[in-house]
């Protein structure tokens, strides 16, 4: 699952105190993904921005050779519950911007 090596928060005004991943593999080759993402704000923040991966190349090994394979990955489904959000496309991440303009979160 190489789609995950990229860091999907950037941030220099919080903490990231936990971070977990749940994925399933569907038989249909599709993946349900779970992120859980706990982070402190240590001065008051409008919230944060996650990048998400959808397209890129992915390496593996068939055979004892290198396979390179671009891969780009539908998302769908995205909920935040009990926050705002909003979601736009950035380069090769879709950006979940997390959080409110006219609201401060700090903790």
């Amino acid at each position: 699952l190489l789609i995950f090596s990229a860091s999907p928060i950037f941030a220099a005004d919080y903490e990231t105190t936990a971070f977990n991943v749940d994925v399933t593999v569907n038989e249909n080759n599709s993946f349900d993904i779970e992120q859980t993402i706990d982070v402190v704000f240590p001065d008051s923040r409008h919230g944060l921005y996650a990048y998400i991966p959808y397209r890129g190349t992915v390496y593996r090994e068939i055979d004892g050779k290198e396979v390179k394979k671009d891969y780009r990955a539908k998302i769908s489904d995205i909920s935040v519950p009990g926050y705002e959000y909003e979601t736009s496309y950035e380069g090769d991440y879709l950006l979940l911007k997390i959080g409110s303009e006219d609201l401060y979160v700090q903790g």
